[in-house]
């Protein structure tokens, strides 16, 4: 199916041990060649192609906010698409990647792969977006005889796990807290109890039962009887792939993606892959993972161990040229936490990315990359801002939060944004500052910054293309997260309105005092007011002489566009926060279930029957 467009990939390692057993480090990460020769392995396996598999992306359409709210149809999650690339290079031949944002309608129960029901149903999603992931779920379990095994992954079930089960059976099977090698393992091992005429769900059930997943961390799965009284089992904090050279060729995901309809089954074939940039304005492309900042609201530094990974520069090279050319794309955002986190291997990145070409041209006159970074440390590095533009960069989405540290300190300031900003503009990148309101941020101060309507404007004044803001949510998987909570601050119920995940989405405040969180509601619609206005669009307008200015313009009319079309689908939110009584949460949510470390349940069950198979695990 996809064999003529897979080529030799750069950056491949040699196999080794499981696990990296460097003197003086955890064994945190994966052996080189593990992920590679894992795909090898599960690619010779001739059953993988009778398997059809479904991967699912949950979106929640009520999270529809922002300036940015036309973007969110048109770019792919890296995630899941790394999932299907996987898939289908180890041999998942009947895999098909169902986003809703082009496919909101398709059901698990209701579709098939060349005439196979689905064999095994993938549902990934943020937090936000935990509602559609539910009702993924609730519909296998309509299938009867013929339920897929079950597998939930994403942000939301990596960080509350025991949210994806159903006492009724209505909810996961399994869940992955984990990236996609531990998904890999799972599969391998399932395989070696499934057989020929099996089914994944009949060797999830025979695999438990004889303990065999203890020894992959990464997973939490039932471990009770089937009764009422739910039992999970976690297996631990998953081992991270170093070498992001591993991972397979991502022109493999978009082979085999679900066409945009509004069926509730699904299209006989994936979207041809020349057709992908007619409902994709950019793709995601991993680059690097990791941030050297600890923020107490951010869970990506303890999501990788406190590790920084990349991808080599000829690896990502090749990626861009080669999904450039086969698909007709030519923007790219990195799925980067901090792009800039190290100045040596950025300045490797750029200089290898100035030296490619797209159908002879070079990346410069072809290519638009965005990325994320922090200022600081673009700041740090932008004597090497030339080379990043040769590369191909267009643009960098900053996490200044607060540019007078008031909220977080990350070497953020006004006198950095005033030199930057105007320096990144001269080589043709878009400055793209995202700010963080929260309680007790005052909306204006005169002659000072720390109000959020001064700081909007001393971007704009500065060059900035875009702004996004959000109000300090609880985030799961961060330090902050419970405190809100106990402190009585984060709204269970406004009115008739319950506050479901949907509303954690930075758009929506909460985490606030009841007494003010509509006062801080319209400050953040009106900080989103002082930037996407009718002056600024016009100011945009006379001067487009430059193509910045030009594209500028267009920022501005999609944000006020945005910005209507978020208060309107915000009317009820707005008036029950206004009117209506607030119940507060006095604790966060947790888990109604027991949950077991793999360390108490080995110990419960060696006490309970020891085996040697079970000791040998512990």
């Amino acid at each position: 199916m996809v064999g003529s467009t897979v080529g030799v990939i750069p950056g491949c390692a040699p196999a080794g041990p499981v696990l990296d057993a460097r003197p003086g480090r955890k064994n945190w990460f994966l052996a080189p060649g593990f992920h590679r020769d894992l795909e090898r392995k599960l690619s010779q396996r001739p059953e993988c192609a009778d398997i059809a598999t479904g991967v699912f992306y949950a979106f929640d359409f009520r999270t529809r906010l922002g300036p940015f709210l036309y973007v969110d149809l048109r770019l792919p999650p890296a995630g899941v698409v790394t999932l299907g690339s996987s898939l289908v290079a180890c041999g998942f031949k009947r895999t098909r990647v169902v986003l809703q944002q082009w496919a909101r309608y398709v059901r698990p129960s209701q579709s098939q792969i060349d005439g196979r029901k689905l064999e095994m149903v993938l549902v990934s999603g943020m937090q936000m977006h935990s509602r559609p992931m539910y009702d993924l779920m609730a519909d296998c379990s309509t299938m009867g005889a013929d339920r897929p095994l079950v597998l939930a992954g994403g942000p939301k079930a990596m960080h509350q796990p025991w949210d994806m089960f159903r006492a009724d059976g209505s909810g996961a099977d399994l869940v992955v807290t984990g990236e996609v090698s531990v998904f890999l393992q799972l599969v391998d091992r399932l395989l070696d109890y499934r057989g020929r005429s099996g089914t994944m769900r009949q060797a999830f059930e025979r695999a438990k039962r004889d303990h065999a997943l203890l020894d992959i961390p990464g997973l939490v799965f039932r471990v009770d009887d089937g009764g009422s009284q739910i039992e999970l089992l976690d297996t631990g904090k998953q081992l991270l792939l170093r070498d992001l050279d591993e991972l397979p060729d991502p022109l493999l995901g978009y082979t085999v993606l679900e066409p945009p309809h509004k069926q509730t089954r699904m299209a006989p074939r994936p979207l041809p892959v020349d057709m992908v940039h007619k409902h994709a304005t950019l793709v995601p492309i991993l680059t690097t993972q990791g941030c050297r900042f600890g923020c107490p609201y951010c869970p990506i530094p303890d999501n990788n161990h406190r590790s920084f990974r990349y991808k080599s520069p000829d690896r990502l090279r090749w990626e861009i040229q080669r999904l450039s050319e086969h698909m007709n794309i030519t923007r790219f955002f990195g799925t980067d936490d901090n792009m800039f986190n190290n100045e040596q291997v950025v300045t490797e990145i750029f200089a290898e990315l100035a030296k490619g070409k797209v159908h002879g041209k070079p990346f410069h006159k072809v290519i638009d990359y965005g990325t994320e970074a922090t200022l600081h440390d673009v700041y740090r590095s932008k004597d090497i801002l030339s080379l990043c533009r040769k590369g191909g960069l267009r643009a960098i989405w900053f996490g200044i939060e607060d540019m007078t540290g008031d909220l977080v300190k990350k070497g953020q300031s006004a006198a950095k944004v005033e030199e930057l900003f105007p320096l990144l503009r001269r080589w043709g990148i878009w400055p793209m500052p995202m700010l963080m309101h929260y309680e007790g941020q005052p909306f204006y101060t005169r002659g000072r910054l720390q109000g959020i309507a001064n700081q909007v404007a001393h971007l704009h004044k500065c060059g900035a293309g875009s702004v996004q803001i959000t109000f300090l949510t609880p985030a799961v998987g961060t330090k902050l997260y419970a405190e809100p909570f106990v402190t009585g601050k984060v709204p269970r119920r406004i009115g008739n309105l319950e506050v479901e995940d949907c509303f954690y989405d930075g758009q929506h405040v909460l985490a606030c005092s009841p007494k003010t969180a509509f006062q801080h509601q319209l400050n953040l619609l009106a900080a989103y007011a002082a930037f996407y206005n009718p002056v600024n669009f016009v100011r945009k307008i006379v001067h487009v002489r430059s193509t910045m200015n030009l594209y500028d313009a267009a920022l501005q009319y999609f944000g006020m566009a945005g910005w209507v079309r978020s208060v309107w689908a915000m009317r009820r939110w707005l008036w029950n926060l206004w009117l209506q009584p607030i119940t507060v949460y006095d604790a966060p949510p947790a888990s109604p279930w027991k949950i077991w470390s793999l360390q108490e349940y080995a110990a419960k069950l060696a006490a309970a029957a020891p085996t040697p198979a079970l000791q040998a695990t512990v």
